[in-house]
């Protein structure tokens, strides 16, 4: 697969605010789903018909019986997975160096808000806190994600 091109991220909607939240929401599945994907493709790999298992490198050509659009259709599902596997590791990527910006305590305030799901008010009354103090914490603690994943 190509290797990653500085300042590349992917959109996936309009609203730079709204795909930040879904991301830190849906970052665990998205790693699950990278680590699936990948499995898939290892084995769409192992199943080419031009993919030799003898080693790497080593290629041969379709058996008598292959027909060549079952070949067409393998070589289309790689490219695809590749596509998909790439997507995926750049969100995580980018995510990851947005999250790396945060103290900790930004950190547990975007989990508790956005991963387990509170409410800021609930999470200020936790920490002693006044809701405004959350939620300005939690604005920056957005704001340098956002900046770091969507390059704004």
């Amino acid at each position: 697969m190509a290797e990653r091109r500085e300042k590349m991220s992917i959109h996936v909607s309009y609203d730079p605010d709204k795909e930040i939240k879904q991301r830190i929401k849906m970052i665990d599945r998205l790693r699950d789903n990278l680590i699936d994907l990948q499995a898939e493709y290892e084995e769409a790999v192992k199943m080419d018909p031009n993919t030799s298992t003898k080693g790497e490198g080593d290629k041969t050509k379709a058996g008598k019986g292959e027909s060549v659009n079952k070949i067409i259709v393998m070589s289309l599902n790689k490219e695809n997975l590749e596509k998909r596997i790439r997507e995926l590791e750049i969100i995580i990527h980018d995510y990851d160096r947005g999250w790396n910006l945060l103290n900790d305590e930004e950190r547990e305030l975007i989990t508790a808000i956005f991963k387990d799901g509170r409410k800021q008010e609930q999470v200020a009354k936790e920490r002693n806190m006044n809701r405004s103090t959350v939620y300005r914490k939690v604005d920056e603690a957005l704001r340098k994600m956002k900046s770091e994943q969507l390059h704004i």
